[in-house]
Parts: structure tokens; C-alpha cells; sequence
């Protein structure tokens, strides 16, 4: 049994957020598990992959949940939302299925980074340090990189924090585009993971022991523009806290229905 809501337990929760991408799935499961030596809870949340993976992949987390898609929104918030209200945990470090680890002691830095500032961000293994974007910082948990992008490939964050004072990501995204930017603005607001000055900085830690697979994007670029003019909105009324994963009653039972009816422990 799961233990009483907000008696924050274990160390750290890995959460996985994936659709349609077993093979890579199963690679990013296997990684974890053999490059982690720390406590850790994993769990995969699944936006309506077609079918379920097969049982040796699903051997490699601790709890999977499939439920009908909804975006990348509601699937990160189905992440927020286990992690802090049916299996409360001090940590959360959230992965896009994507990546593979390939060294120990990955986890501890991150659990080191996301104690100290609260919440940070991922440094694109592509992205270059003599871009503009760039504005210093080792890309460690002391001295975290800082740009003026971010990017939601790997996120940690202080689950205490997140519900007294962040919220969930908005529920008006859908598909995929600017809901990880948004939420990340809204921790920047209230002075954690970055700050806010002329321009927005972004602390993020560098890809050591992270690395990306290849995978086609499954995206729409009409989501990218929809997602864009909401985020315009958004930031123009000042950053509003989301303490519901959803917007209306209808979006409530939804929502709740998706752990009711289809998470499954392994």
C-alpha cells in the first residue's frame, strides 16, 4: 500500500512519460536499472500507445499507467499528480522516453541539483556553449548551466514546493508545445530553478550520463501554435498558480479516471 498522502517517503521518483516508443522504452528501463544504485521508485505514463509493452519491458518499473491520449500536458501532470497525491515522494525527475543512461551516479547528481535550487532543467547535448543563449555555469549541481532556453527532455523537481506554491503544468495545452516553458516560468516566478531578469535564465545540468535515442517526434506543429498564443496569454496575467490538473468537472473525472481504471503496479 502506498503511504498516506503528503508523508513523503522515498528518496526519489523517476517518472517516465511515453507513447508509442516501446523499443526505446524498454532501452531507457534497462539503463536505469542497471546504472541506478539509489533508492528510487520508477513509473511510466503512458499517453495512449497503441498497445501495452511486453511483459520483460514492464518488469523494469515498479508501476505503469496507460491511459487514453491526452497530450503532454496531461500526461506529465498524470506524473505530478501520482507523485505528490497517491505516492507522495520528497523528489520527482521526469524523462521523456528518448534518452538512455550510461553511467552510475547519475541520479545523485540530479537529487543534488534539484535540493539546492528546487527544480532544474537539462542542457541539450547539442546545444553550444559559444551560443548566445549561453550565460555561464559548470552544468553541475553547484554550478548549474544557465541559458535563456530550456528544454523538457529531463526535469527534477522538490514535490513540496511544487504543491505549495507552482502547481501543475496548465491543462488549456494540448497536444505538445510551450507547457513544460510555461511551468518552468512559473518556478523562475518564485525563484527557483533561475531567475528572472532582462531575460529569463534557466538553470539546467549538463548531459553527463544522459544521452538521447533516436526517435522520430510524433508532435503536431498546429499544437506548437495553438500552445505558443496560450502561453502569450499566460504570461501577460502573470504567471497563475495551477493547483488542479484540470480545468472543469469534466476534465476532473477524466483525469482521476485514468489512475481508477488503468494504473497497474508491476
Amino acid at each position: 500500500m502506498p503511504p498516506p498522502a503528503h508523508a513523503f517517503s522515498s528518496e526519489i521518483g523517476i517518472a517516465i512519460t511515453t507513447h508509442d516508443r516501446s523499443d526505446q522504452l524498454a532501452k531507457l528501463l534497462r539503463s536505469i536499472l542497471d546504472n541506478t544504485d539509489w533508492k528510487a521508485l520508477v513509473a511510466v505514463f503512458d499517453d495512449g500507445s497503441a498497445a501495452y509493452p511486453n511483459e520483460e519491458t514492464l518488469k523494469l518499473c515498479d508501476y505503469y499507467l496507460k491511459a487514453p491520449s491526452q497530450g503532454i500536458a496531461e500526461n506529465k501532470n498524470r506524473a505530478l499528480y501520482y507523485f505528490s497525491e497517491i505516492h507522495p515522494i520528497r523528489r520527482i525527475l521526469l524523462l521523456e522516453d528518448d534518452l538512455i543512461i550510461t553511467e552510475p551516479n547519475w541520479l545523485r547528481r540530479w537529487a543534488k541539483a534539484i535540493d539546492r535550487f528546487g527544480h532544474i532543467n537539462f542542457t541539450f547535448p547539442s546545444w553550444d556553449k559559444d551560443e548566445e543563449s549561453f550565460k555561464g555555469g559548470r552544468g553541475t549541481p553547484s554550478s548549474p548551466h544557465r541559458w535563456t532556453k530550456v528544454t523538457g527532455q529531463v526535469t527534477g523537481a522538490n514535490v513540496a514546493i511544487m504543491r505549495q506554491k507552482i502547481g501543475y503544468m496548465n491543462p488549456m495545452f494540448s497536444g505538445f508545445g510551450h507547457e513544460h516553458l510555461e511551468w518552468t516560468e512559473r518556478w523562475l516566478s518564485e525563484g527557483y530553478g533561475g531567475k528572472i531578469k532582462k531575460k529569463r535564465i534557466y538553470f539546467s545540468l549538463k548531459p553527463k550520463g544522459i544521452s538521447l535515442q533516436h526517435c522520430p517526434s510524433t508532435g503536431q506543429s498546429y499544437d506548437t501554435t495553438r500552445n505558443r498564443d496560450i502561453h502569450v496569454r499566460l504570461r501577460k496575467r502573470g504567471y497563475p498558480k495551477i493547483m488542479t490538473p484540470w480545468e472543469d468537472n469534466q476534465g476532473r473525472d477524466r483525469f482521476l479516471s485514468a489512475f481508477q481504471n488503468h494504473l497497474k503496479k508491476v
